[in-house]
């Protein structure tokens, strides 16, 4: 018994070393490559702007003016906000703004469904750029300008830095550095690699054909994580997304563990799902390179959460006993520390440091709970659910954001 449990450990062990050896390639490669400056220039392509909204009454409208307001020459770009089973109160007060409403309604609703529904009802001759918001999404001031600017570039596909508009509670405040966290190895990190950035499921701006074309496959259509097919659709068609740092999204985090952990379980779901994309026929298809097992290798990485988990574990098993606790440390206690201290720095390192406050050491109180929602959530995955697991946003900030 013992045996297989050391077995079990080293398992572990190799599996930390890569994922912790793939973070510090990571923090070396921002730290040397020079991030593209995108700024206003004369020439603006006509941009769509498409907010799905499903029952966010509370926040719609908020959001709409937002998006109108957004300074971007007016005649350049416009505002669809996708209203599925809204309140004909709310429509009706969307209708008094200058954007254009499309109401649908499914029998199973879902983020793709209404992006496939809008897409094919606007006039793609009439618009240059598609970019996709949700409902609480508000666009830092500049936003439409940088993506037109990297579109001029060459870029077909472009992600947006997506940061907490809400840090009212210290769930919400993890929530925040664990987006930033996201955004800097997943994003701005495989930039500085020459790979592409990944899809944050809002604040994505894709040629229009492009994107419309995506949205026109059967696959995406019942699919809740639309944001991964479209990464791995884009992966099939060459395309790297861009990343733009310094074009801010604001997103509403979640401020509860309860609403924390229905957002990660739909995670889960979408993540076992995918990984089970790359034994479908199409993407056994793909040439075997970089590109494809750095997209593979993001699948392999557990969420922070497990990783704690996971450490946690062996560091129990570990001090279970004099007889038992060293015979469990494979490959040995030093090899361990370093690895777990290796993993520690290259995480702090992509902190941003407005995030290292007395108020982020005092949330840090709040992980027991959150990891312990995750582990039970993977007792709760149903990777054949169709219906769309949704949590009502509610904070609403100034537009001054």
């Amino acid at each position: 018994m013992l045996t297989v449990l050391s077995y079990a450990v080293l398992g572990i062990f190799l599996y930390l070393s890569v994922c912790t050896l793939y973070f510090v390639v990571i923090a070396i490669a921002n730290g040397v490559q020079k991030e593209p400056d995108y700024t206003t220039i004369s020439s603006k392509r006509k941009v769509a702007v498409f907010i799905p909204c499903y029952k966010e009454d509370t926040i719609i409208l908020d959001t709409a003016r937002a998006a109108i307001s957004h300074p971007y020459p007016t005649a350049d770009f416009d505002v669809f906000v996708i209203a599925d089973s809204m309140r004909p109160e709310t429509i009706e007060r969307l209708r008094a703004l200058p954007v254009h409403v499309i109401e649908v309604r499914f029998d199973v609703s879902s983020k793709s469904r209404s992006l496939h529904a809008a897409l094919n009802c606007v006039d793609d001759a009439r618009y240059d750029i598609a970019f996709v918001l949700d409902a609480d999404n508000i666009m830092s001031p500049g936003t439409l300008e940088k993506v037109n600017h990297a579109f001029a570039r060459g870029a077909r596909a472009v992600q947006c830095r997506r940061i907490a508009k809400n840090l009212n509670t210290p769930v919400a405040l993890l929530e925040c550095i664990n987006e930033e966290l996201n955004n800097v190895i997943f994003r701005q990190g495989q930039r500085s690699l020459g790979l592409s950035a990944t899809c944050a499921g809002s604040g994505m701006a894709f040629e229009f054909g492009l994107l419309k074309a995506i949205f026109n496959q059967e696959v995406i259509l019942h699919d809740t994580g639309e944001d991964k097919e479209i990464d791995l659709q884009l992966l099939k068609m060459h395309v790297p997304v861009e990343y733009i740092a310094e074009a801010y999204i604001y997103d509403e985090k979640a401020s509860d563990v309860q609403t924390l952990k229905k957002q990660r379980l739909r995670w889960i779901e979408v993540h076992l799902k995918h990984m089970g994309r790359f034994l479908d026929r199409d993407m056994r298809a793909l040439p075997i390179d970089r590109h494809l097992l750095n997209k593979i290798m993001h699948y392999l990485i557990l969420p922070r959460s497990f990783f704690i988990a996971l450490i946690l574990l062996v560091v129990v098993m570990g001090l279970a006993g004099p007889n038992v606790g060293p015979a469990l440390w494979t490959p040995g206690m030093k090899w361990w520390t370093a690895v777990i201290g290796l993993y520690a720095i290259a995480t702090f390192s992509f902190v941003p440091a407005r995030y290292m406050t007395k108020d982020t050491l005092m949330s840090l109180s709040r992980l027991p709970g959150i990891i312990t929602s995750m582990v039970v959530n993977l007792f709760r995955v149903r990777l054949g659910r169709k219906e769309f697991l949704h949590t009502e946003k509610k904070f609403i900030r100034s537009r001054s954001l």
